[in-house]
């Protein structure tokens, strides 16, 4: 009981044991590299792990967008086809 006290405090209310229960159980949901970031941040409701988790995700998925750009402009048939484009001023039909 010591224990649960301990990480639970209780004398905080009621509304305060309840967010850390529900953010304990978010966390335990999360995907490893997710669940490093927020536990990190150390949100202490449910709101703050969403934000968090928008955070990250849109952090992520802007790093994705631009290494999938730069692959394509990497690409030999690309290079070719805006080569072309360029040269008989407009693009292809």
């Amino acid at each position: 009981m010591k224990q649960v006290r301990r990480w639970l405090h209780p004398e905080n209310g009621v509304e305060a044991v309840m967010n850390k229960i529900v953010v304990k159980q978010l966390l335990i949901g999360l995907p490893n590299d997710l669940k490093g970031f927020v536990a990190s941040h150390n949100p202490e409701t449910p709101t703050v792990v969403a934000n968090l988790i928008e955070t990250y995700d849109s952090a992520h998925a802007n790093w994705a967008y631009q290494q999938i750009r730069t692959w394509y402009q990497e690409q030999p048939d690309h290079k070719r086809s805006n080569h072309s484009r360029k040269e008989s001023g407009g693009p292809r039909k």
